[in-house]
């Protein structure tokens, strides 16, 4: 009886290119800051790397580059990018009122 070892979880593809389309929007909108666009591309190539590892059956790399993409790059990417967002959050005082029919205008 030959038993297979099991498939190690394999990370979505979506994440990456989610984190590289946050690089990409960090890299051309002039309000966020462009290193964090360089630390999201850095976490988007790692997490296709470790796709690429997974696939290839290349455990010790893979096991890396989860090491580095979440106790790492995933934390430091998604603090950054809330900091980043709450600065550029539209303030509202209480004092106006806010009718279903308003209109935006920045």
């Amino acid at each position: 009886m030959m038993t297979d070892a099991p498939d190690p979880p394999r990370p979505p593809a979506a994440s990456g290119a989610t984190v590289a389309l946050l690089g990409r929007l960090c890299l051309r909108e002039p309000g966020m800051p462009t290193r964090l666009g360089w630390l999201a591309w850095t976490e988007a190539a790692a997490l296709a790397g470790l796709v690429t590892a997974n696939v290839l059956w290349e455990w010790d790399i893979a096991n890396g580059l989860v090491l580095f993409t979440g106790a790492l790059l995933g934390p430091a990417v998604i603090i950054w990018t809330g900091v980043a967002v709450q600065g550029r959050a539209v303030q509202v005082s209480p004092e106006t009122p806010i009718s279903a029919g308003a209109s935006y205008s920045p």
